[in-house]
């Protein structure tokens, strides 16, 4: 079902026109089909696609780190990317230690 324009499609994921087209130029999403006219078609999948990348970037993953996320997702590999995510975390873990240690040091100080 392609059936969403680009402004329905924004609006339902919560997110600007311009943040659609701008994941477009990064290759994270892309239109199911396009009209006649040349406008935009999108359905479910592009929906969902949407939301998983502003999840991610909630997240703290870089537009990469999704780019990489969403091919593991498109080969179903599940296991492969929640290793991904783990090591996201444990990432974002190892610099709240080094910003908690860093701020304690400048109490100090």
């Amino acid at each position: 079902m392609s059936n969403l324009g680009i402004g329905q499609l924004a609006k339902r994921a919560g997110v600007a026109i311009d943040t659609v087209r701008y994941y477009e130029r990064n290759q994270l999403l892309a239109p199911a089909g396009r009209l006649a006219s040349g406008y935009r078609r999108y359905g479910e999948t592009e929906l969902m696609r949407l939301r998983f990348i502003r999840r991610a970037k909630a997240l703290g993953f870089t537009l990469e780190d999704i780019r990489g996320l969403l091919s593991l997702s498109d080969e179903r590999n599940v296991a492969k990317v929640k290793r991904a995510a783990e090591a996201k975390l444990t990432d974002i873990e190892q610099r709240i230690a080094e910003l908690e240690l860093r701020s304690a040091t400048m109490i100090d100080v």
